[in-house]
């Protein structure tokens, strides 16, 4: 047993901890704000207040008084450690100093050099780098000492502020390389946006107000997840997979989305986003009576040889998909436009005829540039695909359905791709519900104004600031990357196909959409009072609202469901939510009218108080009361929640074991109200 360590006055040293603790690190926050806590109830002591500042500190935070103590003799040296370095840090000691302090900045310097042309940089190369600086500047003996522990680049990685993180982004060129292309493309819009079409031009929009310009891009959708392989026995000599081909691969069918660049209003069908156009593999020549009435009447279907958006789905799309969409742009008299990137079927002068058959303008984007300038590409397919993987599995859970997907025999195609088009439609008014459209707009520069005015909340990704003048825009007279040739298109209304030959085409394609919308009509009606093709027909759990209480095939009357015990019932229109306003609950009372929220002061002030939360997906749907923790939300939850701002804690007790935990939620003004998404509550006097 090691000596006893004794003090200057010879009695045994005593540290704070008790018999069995352990010493635990504590981040230079904590250790602040329990110094800040001890310096109040100091000021309370002199006032008469408080009678032991050290021991009521202490009790608190639940740390011994002596850490109290020397903390704050420390508070000077803890408060310009935090401004310098940060508050996540649980030491003020500096760490291991650097032996070789210009090797490693040499080192540093051919790090960065790579990492801006994205090359790798691994361990090794780290220690490759580190030791041929040091025999540059300290010669071979200093060289032959320094080993290279993985101690060393750990500390390397703190003191240069490095991690091992995965790969982000598959281009092969930086993207201060593309800036240029970007800046050319802003400056070109702009151009266009100042230009008169022959109405009065919006004073802050100019030609195009934000909800009639479109971007429309394509989301592959894989139906089997995973990338090809799967759980089998060690040392299987063959490994054998049932279904088809077509189920493998990138794609079982492409998601045509369409998003404006303004989130609408919350209480239309999708906050007045367009609806999903779904592109299936194979001629949709043959198919059945039966499958068409069950598609989601809400979802625009499409057949291609291999499930692509090739030059004739491109320009159809255009002629009749497109002039749904500007509808209600070309009845108030005004010009859409639409933002597409270089995919050849896009391109084509039929394609642009097409659209301005709908007053309707194309903006494409430079080579390369999707991921810095695309509005479906900066979240909203991501959110989207994400949706669809949830209600999948939420569909997945229920009943037998995890056998039936999985066996080829029993799931026919047809009856996947009926599935596909109900998870599409649920999840993208989901993404529309919650998914910012106008921040993203805002930030790629889609809601660009003609004054340059919001041109510094244009953020481009590795770029610290972006700015772009009109001489970056090139010639005067281009229209966009892909018509080199001059805008001719603005003012002169292409004739590469006839125009009574697209008018009879729109008309043609516009009469057979009709029918397949009366035909979903006709046949939901058929469907529901003919027992015998319902029990035929795949059927969805019935038990739960949301995703899974729709039956495809075997449809309720609307107006025989209860209310009180359906969380939400099928209509010819699409998927309706049929929750009750919100109700307080005993001892509670709603506040009418939302709290401010404008302030970081008023958006912290909602911390702690109790709401009413409504849930309307799977298991969970209803009000249910939480209690708000805090605004702080992680990437983990927005990926989860793209709109999400606060995080909201819920019991068991509350919420009759639906809810328990944390959950990231979006408290905003615009889904305040009693038939929206939360209210707030207070108590009421007794």
């Amino acid at each position: 047993m090691p000596a006893q360590k004794l003090r200057k006055d010879g009695t045994p040293k005593r540290s704070g901890l008790q018999e069995g603790d352990r010493r635990m690190g504590r981040a230079l926050s904590l250790k602040l704000q329990v110094v800040d806590e001890y310096r109040l109830r100091q000021r309370q002591k002199a006032d008469g207040q408080c009678c032991a500042p050290l021991d009521e500190t202490a009790k608190k935070f639940n740390v011994h008084k002596s850490l109290v103590s020397k903390w704050a003799a420390k508070e000077d040296e803890l408060r310009c450690t935090v401004a310098q370095a940060g508050s996540s840090r649980s030491s003020l000691h500096p760490g291991s100093k650097c032996r070789f302090p210009l090797a490693e900045a040499d080192t540093f310097t051919v790090c960065k050099e790579h990492r801006t042309k994205g090359i790798r940089v691994t361990a090794r190369f780290l220690r490759v780098a580190m030791r041929r600086s040091i025999l540059t500047h300290y010669g071979e003996e200093a060289a032959a000492s320094f080993r290279a522990s993985h101690r060393w680049l750990q500390g390397f990685a703190r003191r240069h502020r490095l991690s091992l993180r995965r790969k982000t982004n598959s281009k092969h060129m930086p993207v201060e390389s593309r800036l240029a292309k970007c800046k050319c493309w802003h400056a070109r819009f702009r151009r266009r946006l100042q230009r008169s079409s022959g109405m009065p031009l919006d004073s802050t929009w100019g030609r195009w107000l934000p909800e009639d310009r479109i971007s429309i891009d394509q989301v592959p959708c894989n139906l089997r997840e995973g990338d090809g392989r799967t759980y089998a026995e060690v040392g299987s000599k063959r490994v054998w997979l049932v279904g088809c081909k077509h189920d493998d691969g990138k794609r079982f069918c492409t998601l045509q989305v369409a998003a404006r660049c303004s989130n609408g209003a919350p209480n239309l069908p999708r906050r007045e986003q367009p609806p999903l156009c779904v592109i299936f593999r194979g001629t949709g020549k043959r198919i059945s009576h039966e499958e068409r009435t069950a598609w989601h009447p809400d979802v625009w279907v499409r057949f291609q040889k291999k499930a692509w958006a090739d030059e004739a789905l491109c320009e159809d799309y255009a002629l009749v998909e497109v002039a749904e969409i500007t509808a209600a742009a070309r009845l108030a008299g005004r010009e859409s436009v639409v933002i597409l990137d270089n995919l050849h079927g896009q391109t084509t002068k039929t394609h642009l005829a097409n659209l301005a058959h709908n007053r309707c303008k194309r903006h494409l984007l430079p080579a390369n540039t999707t991921d810095e300038l695309q509005l479906v590409d900066a979240g909203v397919g991501h959110a989207l695909k994400t949706e669809m993987a949830h209600l999948h599995d939420d569909w997945l859970s229920k009943d037998n359905n995890l056998e039936l997907w999985t066996a080829a025999a029993d799931f026919p195609a047809w009856r996947k791709r009926v599935l596909i088009t109900w998870l599409a439609a649920r999840a993208w008014e989901n993404v529309c519900m919650r998914f910012d459209f106008e921040a993203a707009a805002t930030r790629l520069g889609m809601r660009m104004t003609i004054d340059g005015s919001g041109d510094d909340l244009i953020q481009m990704q590795g770029v610290e600031q972006y700015t772009f003048t009109d001489e970056d825009g090139g010639e005067s007279g281009v229209e966009s990357e892909g018509d080199a040739d001059g805008e001719q298109f603005d003012g002169l209304q292409v004739e590469s196909r006839d125009t009574s030959q697209a008018e009879g085409t729109q008309d043609e394609m516009r009469e057979q959409f009709t029918d397949d919308t009366e035909c979903t009509h006709t046949g939901l009606e058929n469907m529901e009072r003919d027992d015998e093709v319902m029990g035929s027909l795949l059927q969805f759990t019935k038990q739960d609202p949301g995703i899974d209480h729709m039956s495809v095939q075997g449809h309720h009357d609307p107006s025989s469901v209860d209310e009180a015990n359906t969380g939400s019932f099928l209509t010819a229109g699409g998927f309706t939510s049929c929750l009750a306003h919100a109700a307080a609950p005993p001892g509670y009372a709603m506040v009418e009218a939302c709290p401010p929220l404008g302030t970081d002061h008023q958006k912290r002030s909602l911390a702690g108080k109790t709401i009413l939360y409504a849930f309307e997906d799977g298991n969970r749907c209803g009000w249910f009361v939480g209690r708000v923790t805090h605004n702080r939300v992680t990437a983990r939850d927005r990926r989860e929640v793209p709109t999400a701002n606060y995080v909201v804690r819920y019991t068991s007790k509350q919420t009759n074991g639906h809810i328990d935990g944390l959950v990231a939620c979006e408290l905003s003004a615009r889904t305040y109200g009693v038939s929206q998404w939360w209210v707030l509550l207070q108590h009421t006097a007794k």
